[in-house]
């Protein structure tokens, strides 16, 4: 007999008639699905700012344009020979073949396919509402799947919320939400399943197209697997096997999808050998020198390190002891072999497998939510159900419920109104933001434009570009003859990417002390190797040393700049006879910075862009202009610890290079003006390294009060 789970929100004993209270329990429960649905749908209307969209885009148009499916990469002037490649110096799946050629199997060649034709065919506005589309399917297969598991709308808000505070970071347009859409509808099939043909059928299709988008095609295998293991276990309890050889079939149908695509058994192969490949290396999210160059690779950080205060976090972990409790009760009703549910072993697994998944690294947190979630709670429910009937039946509980609803309301409206004005993302220090239009944060939009318009490169020319950017800007610097596989990890050895860090990162600690020439050394070596005219930086934490060397170092001009870029030339190369009208001086500079400021601040009015343009400024030797960036970001949003922070760093620095000039008034009187910015920020964010600041500043002004010279300490960030 199967426990209806519909009157969660009001108990059965006041269904008929309905009380007040359990009217307005119920009512609210519609409102705050209602409003966690449109919050979801919010934040899919996201600005492009994938590091790969370039990558991908050029990838599908080389496909339209000469129906061939490029597997390697001559366009990468650092890579390696077949003689010259290292032992570790080969990713998952790839090889060298009998010419000597670094092949890979592209696990996301069907989605680069699908972007270009839309990209092509139905325009760039098209793409920018892909996203949307897709976040928008995945929200409909999830409240089907939850009608289907009779979940009520409390529970299904619930799961709505949670599903979009824990999967939002990889609301991006990459190849993995298209799997993230085709893994919910084999769900929705499983959770269903009648052993149908059709539903067969359903899910070999699936399974084929998964296995051509994107890598997370074995959880798709996974997901009928744990039915499978369910139907057998029944089987071997009961003697009854329900559904159980259509369900076989189904498995062996998806498992011979896997080998259907253009790589056949490397590309099936592939996901085991990166998890092979992840363990063996330790890389685990530590970013730095000296470890693995994957270790630098954000989406394989673990599902906490550095993410400890975000919203995401919180969430995932509510949502893990949710998981807990879920598996205490599915295995209790197991142990009593009770039949109110079927593939209760089904979900138990599925749970507890998308758990493990997502432990292992932080991008699985977004498919554990979409996939585990609404078992989780279909699991709870009875529970929940029995719980919802008690508090209601005493006085002094009663009100618990209408609480319940409107926290889940609540929370939903404040999710919901936060995502448009970029709250939300502010105070997740994202470069996400809101709306359908390209992100000039995150994509280098306008200093591509400044290469193609004003530099004007030849077809051949080589740009050297950080790792987060390089598709990016490729593709968009025209013309862009070649296919720049760039950005995606398997398409060029390790020592490619470890190439492109050595020649960013200095040794810890040595960037306090080393003058302009030693830190520019590692990068003269790869210069005098790989010549190349033109440079483009995203200026931030992997990228500081290169930018700072280049911006100070006599053989490089710097010709554009803005709050997150920066460009440079040689001067000795073939556009000095165009420096004299490139070249950025002081002079340029300062008339450029309130047009360049007036952009980041409108652009986004959380400050964010503020801030990183103050970062950029410093960097580049005009730390006037940063300080005046960052004051403009502490206008819009006084109350944020770290934007007084960076002021009063700003001003110490700027102090310390007066006194070094022996201006000591002038050092004096900003190094007052940054401990006042200091203090604030400690009374604003308890930040250990905001206090050790501040305890340096007040030495260094005690000491120029005291007559005394101090000793210049110069800050990287």
């Amino acid at each position: 007999m199967e426990v209806s789970t519909d009157t969660i929100d009001a108990p059965p004993s006041l269904a008929k008639p309905a009380s007040p209270a359990a009217r307005s329990v119920r009512v609210g429960a519609w409102l705050a699905l209602a409003a966690a649905v449109a919050a979801t749908l919010l934040l899919g209307v996201r600005q492009l700012g994938s590091p790969d969209i370039g990558y991908h885009l050029a990838y599908g148009e080389e496909f339209w344009r000469t129906g061939r499916l490029v597997d390697h990469n001559p366009y990468v002037f650092t890579l390696p020979t077949a003689a010259t490649a290292g032992a570790d110096d080969l990713p998952p799946g790839c090889w060298y073949d009998r010419d000597g050629l670094y092949r890979f199997p592209n696990a996301n060649w069907g989605t680069q396919v699908i972007l270009a034709a839309i990209h092509t065919h139905l325009g760039q506005a098209a793409l920018m509402w892909t996203l949307p589309v897709l976040v928008g399917i995945i929200v409909a297969l999830v409240l089907l799947t939850m009608r289907r598991l009779k979940l009520p709308p409390l529970a299904m808000a619930s799961d709505m919320l949670l599903l979009a505070i824990i999967a939002y970071e990889r609301f991006i347009l990459r190849p993995e939400m298209f799997s993230y859409v085709l893994l919910a509808a084999e769900l929705f099939v499983l959770v269903g399943w009648q052993g149908r043909v059709r539903q067969i059928a359903a899910l070999g299709l699936l399974q084929l197209a998964l296995v051509n988008v994107h890598s997370y095609f074995l959880l798709g295998l996974a997901l009928t697997g744990a039915f499978v293991l369910d139907a057998l276990w029944r089987r071997q309890r009961d003697g009854l096997s329900p559904g159980l050889k259509p369900l076989l079939i189904a498995f062996g149908v998806q498992a011979a999808c896997s080998v259907v695509n253009p790589w056949t058994w490397r590309l099936a192969v592939m996901p085991f050998q990166t998890l092979w490949f992840t363990r063996e290396h330790n890389i685990s999210g530590q970013a730095g020198p000296g470890g693995h160059p994957w270790s630098i690779i954000g989406e394989f950080y673990t599902p906490f390190g550095p993410f400890g205060g975000y919203w995401a976090t919180v969430a995932y972990c509510v949502l893990l002891a949710l998981a807990a409790a879920a598996v205490i009760v599915l295995a209790w009703r197991l142990w009593k072999a009770r039949q109110d549910r079927p593939a209760l072993l089904a979900w138990a697994l599925v749970i507890v497998g998308m758990a493990a998944v997502s432990l292992s690294m932080r991008r699985n947190i977004a498919p554990f939510a979409m996939l585990a979630t609404p078992l989780i709670l279909a699991s709870l429910a009875p529970q929940l159900h029995r719980l919802a009937a008690y508090l209601h039946t005493r006085r002094q509980t009663a009100w618990l419920l209408p609480a319940a609803s409107l926290a889940v309301l609540a929370t939903a409206v404040a999710l919901a109104s936060a995502v448009p004005g970029n709250r939300f993302y502010a105070t997740e220090w994202s470069t996400a933001r809101f709306g359908p239009v390209y992100s000039h944060s995150d994509i280098p939009i306008d200093a591509c434009e400044f290469i193609t318009k004003t530099l004007r490169p030849r077809d051949d020319e080589k740009i050297w570009c950080d790792y987060n950017v390089s598709s990016n800007v490729h593709y968009y610097t025209r013309p862009h003859p070649r296919v720049p596989l760039l950005t995606n990890t398997w398409a060029y050895p390790p020592s490619v990417m470890r190439t492109v860090l050595d020649a960013s990162w200095a040794t810890p600690g040595h960037q306090l002390s080393a003058t302009v020439d030693d830190l520019y050394k590692p990068f003269a070596d790869l210069y005098a190797k790989y010549p190349f005219e033109i440079v483009l930086l995203r200026v931030e934490g992997m990228t500081w040393v290169l930018a700072y060397s280049l911006a100070h170092h006599a053989d490089w001009a710097m010709v554009y700049v803005d709050a997150r870029y920066a460009v440079f030339v040689r001067r000795d190369g073939r556009y000095a006879s165009r420096l004299d009208e490139l070249d950025l001086t002081p002079a340029r500079i300062a008339d450029r910075v309130p047009g360049l400021l007036a952009a980041a601040r409108s652009r986004d009015l959380t400050g964010n862009d503020l801030y990183w343009a103050s970062i950029t400024l410093h960097t580049v030797g005009h730390t006037d202009h940063a300080i005046a960036a960052i004051r403009q970001a502490i206008e819009l949003r006084p109350a944020l610890g770290p934007f007084h922070a960076r002021l009063g760093q700003l001003l110490a620095m700027h102090a310390n290079a007066l006194a070094a000039q022996e201006k000591n008034f002038d050092a004096r009187r900003l190094l007052e003006q940054a401990v006042d910015a200091l203090e604030t920020a400690t009374k604003l964010d308890n930040d250990a390294k905001t206090k050790a600041m501040l305890h340096l500043a007040r030495e260094q002004l005690q000491t120029l009060k005291n007559g005394q010279r101090i000793m210049p300490v110069r800050v990287t960030m």
